[in-house]
Formats: C-alpha cells, sequence, structure tokens
C-alpha cells in the first residue's frame, strides 16, 4: 500500500505496533494471574518498597492519574493482595500494604517481569536495552513538550 513508507517512519505507528505486540500479550498473560498491567506494577512496587505507600506516591511514581491508581487499589484489596492502614497523624489519608498473599503474588509478577527483560536482553543485549529504554524516554520528553495541553495539535 503507499501508505507503508509513511508507516515505516512514523514514531507513532513504531509505537503502536510494539505496543500491540508487546502489551497487549503482557496484559493477556497477566491476566491468568488475575491482574492488570497497573495492578501489577502497584503490587510490585510495594513489594520492593517493603513499606506502606499512599495512593498519591504510588501515583507519581508509575507516573499514571490518581484516579487510575484508585481503581486498581480497590480491585487489589477485593482480591485479598492489598489492605488499607489509616495514617494515624491524618484521619483521612492511608497507605497500601501488601497482604501475605500480595507478597506471594508479587514474586510471581516479578518472575514475569524478569523473564520479559530476560527475552529482551537476550535479542539486544544489556547495552542494547539501555539504549532503547534511553530513546524510548527521549521519544516521552519530545511529546510532553512538543504536544502539551497548550499545543493546537490536539
Amino acid at each position: 500500500m503507499k501508505i507503508k513508507k509513511y508507516l515505516e517512519s512514523s514514531p507513532v505507528f513504531t509505537l503502536t505496533r510494539a505496543y500491540e505486540k508487546i502489551i497487549v500479550d503482557l496484559q493477556l498473560r497477566l491476566k491468568r494471574e488475575g491482574v492488570n498491567l497497573t495492578q501489577a506494577w502497584i503490587v510490585v512496587a510495594l513489594f520492593f518498597e517493603n513499606k506502606p505507600a499512599s495512593p498519591s506516591r504510588l501515583a507519581k511514581t508509575l507516573e499514571t492519574s490518581p484516579s487510575n491508581i484508585s481503581h486498581s487499589l480497590k480491585k487489589l484489596i477485593q482480591a485479598g493482595w492489598a489492605h488499607r492502614l489509616l495514617d494515624n497523624s491524618d484521619g483521612r489519608a492511608f497507605f497500601i500494604e501488601l497482604t501475605p498473599s500480595g507478597k506471594k503474588r508479587a514474586v510471581q509478577l516479578i518472575r514475569i517481569f524478569d523473564g520479559l527483560q530476560a527475552v529482551f536482553e537476550n535479542q539486544v543485549g544489556e547495552r542494547g536495552l539501555m539504549v532503547w529504554n534511553k530513546r524510548a524516554k527521549m521519544i516521552e520528553e519530545v511529546y510532553k513538550w512538543k504536544y502539551s495541553s497548550t499545543s493546537d495539535i490536539f
């Protein structure tokens, strides 16, 4: 098709294609574990933190909206993977902590993420993966600057 050359040079198309090949399959794999990608990142983040964290800190760390974190936490709490702890200094605030079940599930999720990273490292090498991550961050920064909410493109 005539559009093929344009698509091959389009960063948006390349990112979309990569997303569909990687993230869609990863979401299907995580679904078998009973979580989506955001929920998995929350569980892993809490596991590595090894102490309760506030929803706002999770949102900032995972670079997602507070409402996305709230929705994901609701599901994790319902599943028994996490629970709320009230903040003693502010009765309105709370923290999230993994339950023993959540910690066990975190180990399995880490294995999944480590396995995916191993695939990347085997294909492009550790250095290649670092370069890829750097370029992806660069694209993200260009997007933030060029297509901010003040831009007339969106």
